[in-house]
């Protein structure tokens, strides 16, 4: 029955693998459509989907397996939750950034410079927090609990590689999320405008909402 919660016996967590590139790399543009569609793939959701697929299966990066952990139910990829330790941001990154300028020539070169120019700004995660970069759940599967066990896993990562704090952007005008969020017991920390140029491809900007985890 749609809305029905699923039952824990028949969801299973595993850490991701190059192999899961393509059903990962589609959870991942599914959690952030519009920002992906304009810089990764320059206008072309087709081809952020196979540039984010190509570069998942690579190592010592943002948008890695590496940092990458599946939900399944009944054995199958139900979503995805992909989080790092704040101060590991800037560097996996800056490797990011160079690999997604590798698929592209000269033009596109100077068109990426141009779209990711303002998120320099943009302040994510402190050192000291776990950032949830990424996270979905197919379609089907919405509303039906995998959310907040996906949280809760990424939660106990958290505590486990030292953080006491999480924290997670999300869409100024994405009141779902934020419900979601605050259910879940994190706060309002800032809000990043994004410039009247930029509005149309992805909104007014974004909540950064943090939590204080406990033992």
């Amino acid at each position: 029955m749609a809305g029905s919660r699923i039952s824990t016996q028949d969801v299973a967590f595993r850490t991701a693998k190059p192999e899961d590139a393509k059903a990962a790399s589609r959870l991942l543009f599914e959690s952030f459509p519009k920002m992906a569609a304009f810089i990764i793939g320059l206008g072309n959701e087709d081809r952020a989907k196979a540039i984010l697929a190509r570069l998942f299966a690579q190592e010592g990066h943002r948008f890695s397996f590496t940092y990458a952990d599946i939900i399944q139910y009944q054995g199958k990829i139900a979503g995805i939750g992909l989080a790092i330790p704040g101060r590991k941001l800037r560097i996996l990154n800056r490797r990011l950034g160079r690999l997604v300028m590798r698929q592209y020539k000269l033009r596109g070169k100077m068109a990426l410079i141009i779209r990711t120019g303002p998120l320099v700004f943009i302040k994510e995660a402190a050192r000291d927090e776990y950032i949830l970069s990424n996270l979905a759940v197919r379609k089907r599967l919405k509303g039906k609990g995998l959310d907040g066990l996906l949280l809760s896993h990424l939660e106990k990562q958290a505590l486990e590689s030292g953080c006491r704090k999480v924290t997670v952007s999300i869409l100024i005008e994405d009141k779902a999320s934020r419900k979601f969020y605050e259910d879940h017991g994190f706060k309002n920390k800032a809000i990043q405008l994004e410039s009247n140029k930029r509005v149309p491809y992805f909104g007014a900007g974004y909540l950064r909402m943090v939590k204080e985890l406990s033992e």
